[in-house]
């Protein structure tokens, strides 16, 4: 069995599904960010998984992965397009995108800050947000729509994740989170803003992060 983990990041989306392989199936991180692939090759040292820049042309798979990613490529289609390519008879492409890109708003959770907004309001006060506007992510609609049209039956469902405060700040600390806010701080900077901000927060806070999971069968 060969998989494709795409936009494999530093690794966790194959670290989760190494123990349902069998010792001969074979991953393929694809990661264009150099610095995550470094990660990712210290961190799961597994002889089943490589890694890669880009998707090799050419290749076929079992099954193609891709976590907490997709709708930031650009191009859905013609992605959509290649992986139903690259899929075996029978394979199988699943990927997951926040339910609220979806228009599904999250649950509060619990603790002082249950929609966990108070790290951005410290970090941001007195700040002005520098980015480029960004096209809107893809709706439930759109994705049926390019899935189906390349040939691909779709299921999906719908998951909760329990994102605590202390996961929230460690995910801040990637430096493309907070490049539209602190574009101005170098990374260690950043860093000690966080370590900051974290001494006045309420860390046993959490909100329910909602996640629909796309499965779709060639």
């Amino acid at each position: 069995m060969r998989v494709l983990d795409l936009a494999a990041g530093t690794g966790r989306t194959t670290e989760a599904i190494l123990p349902a392989l069998s010792p001969k199936a074979s991953v393929l991180c694809v990661e264009p960010a150099a610095a995550m692939r470094d990660v990712a090759r210290a961190r799961l040292r597994d002889p089943r998984v490589e890694y890669a820049a880009q998707i090799p042309v050419g290749g076929e798979y079992a099954c193609v992965v891709c976590g907490a990613a997709l709708w930031q490529l650009q191009g859905l289609p013609e992605v959509f397009a290649r992986l139903a390519d690259s899929l075996v008879p029978g394979g199988r492409l699943v990927f997951t995108v926040p339910s609220a890109y979806l228009g599904n708003p999250d649950r509060p959770g619990a603790g002082a800050d249950p929609h966990l907004l108070e790290l951005f309001a410290i970090l941001g006060k007195g700040r002005v947000p520098k980015a480029e506007p960004m096209p809107p992510p893809p709706q439930h609609e759109d994705l049926l729509r390019m899935l189906e049209g390349v040939g691909l039956r779709v299921d999906f469902e719908h998951l909760e994740y329990r994102l605590t405060q202390r996961e929230y700040v460690a995910w801040c600390h990637i430096p493309v989170i907070t490049d539209a806010l602190l574009w101005d701080l170098d990374l260690l900077a950043r860093d000690r803003l966080l370590v900051l901000a974290k001494t006045q927060l309420d860390l046993d806070s959490f909100r329910w992060e909602g996640w629909s999971v796309y499965t779709a069968d060639k």
